[in-house]
């Protein structure tokens, strides 16, 4: 539902990503909705393993809207991944 997400959320907040992905393969995955500003991936400490879901900061709001609105599945590494806005 777009109109509850604020005009100016610029972060989307990803699940379902592969553990063996990184920065630049989610950035590459998402560059195609808009220039991708930041991709933060969070890891185990323990491990140095990927959690499996990130964050992806966009330039401009228009962006993280192209991705909520797209009726194709999102995919990174051959894997179909979950989006939402970061809204806090």
């Amino acid at each position: 539902n777009l109109k509850a997400v604020p005009a100016s959320c610029t972060t989307l907040f990803v699940k379902n990503l592969p553990y063996d992905t990184d920065e630049d393969v989610v950035q590459e995955a998402f560059s195609a909705f808009g220039k991708v500003a930041n991709v933060r991936l969070p890891r185990w400490h323990h491990t140095g393993k990927l959690k499996g879901f990130g964050y992806i900061e966009f330039a401009k709001p228009q962006a993280l809207r192209a991705v909520l609105q797209s009726k194709d599945p999102i995919m990174v590494s051959d894997r179909a991944v979950s989006v939402d806005p970061d809204v806090r």
